[in-house]
């Protein structure tokens, strides 16, 4: 994998390294409609991703082969676009575990043509310190660029393995995703709290909208609140 992860500066509304390219990755003129779409918003730097292997048999799973995954990011990479427009092939890996098939599988991954990982922790969680446990054991034991998608709940300050969750980012070099789609929205105080342990730990952020649809960019870019806290701070 060729990772050049200076291309990500962490800027609403100018990059967004989460776009899944639904309905068909493999169709030129989809992936051309997200770009025009995107570039109308003022974002030039775009990172696509399609999911890897997916922890619930509810859901598809799409990269799951070495033959797929160059594939596809042969596709992505040779989309026609304008000079002033930078396109990146990337995948969103599940959290599978630690069992011998998740760590080949995360072997292939990092050896394929991809240019980024994001590493996302999926599922409903009934108790928080579960979901935080599971963050942490995959950024033990993943190689990923970007945690994907942090879920907070309202009283986040409660739970000491947030800032476990925290110092593994700094430590391991991972981005911490600024996910602007609603359904991973939280309280304003909750982001604000999450925002300055970043900052005090020295964590970098990248920017997704995690759009599965065109009509996903229109509606998750009307959730620009982090752009103000960002800028706050």
């Amino acid at each position: 994998m060729k990772r050049n992860l200076d291309m990500i500066k962490g800027i609403i509304e100018k990059e967004d390294f989460h776009i899944h390219p639904r309905p068909d990755y493999s169709d030129e003129r989809i992936i051309s409609t997200y770009v025009n779409e995107l570039t109308k918003i003022g974002v030039f730097d775009i990172g696509f991703v399609e999911h890897g292997v997916r922890k619930s048999s509810k859901h598809q799973s799409v990269l799951y082969n070495e033959q797929i995954i160059n594939d596809y990011s042969r596709k992505i990479k040779n989309i026609d676009k304008s000079k002033d427009i930078n396109i990146w092939a990337g995948i969103e890996v599940d959290y599978y575990g630690c069992e011998e098939f998740a760590k080949e599988y995360m072997d292939m991954v990092n050896a394929s043509n991809l240019e980024f990982v994001i590493g996302s922790v999926h599922g409903k969680y009934v108790d928080y310190n579960a979901y935080l446990e599971d963050t942490i054991a995959m950024l033990e034991n993943y190689k990923i660029d970007i945690l994907g998608h942090f879920k907070m709940c309202d009283d986040i300050w409660q739970y000491n393995n947030v800032g476990k969750v925290i110092k593994l980012l700094c430590e391991k070099q991972v981005f911490f995703e600024v996910n602007i789609a609603p359904r991973y929205d939280a309280p304003l105080l909750v982001k604000e709290y999450v925002y300055s342990l970043l900052r005090s730990n020295n964590v970098r952020i990248s920017v997704g909208s995690d759009a599965h649809s065109i009509d996903d960019i229109h509606k998750n870019y009307t959730n620009l609140a982090w752009m103000d806290i960002i800028q706050k701070q």
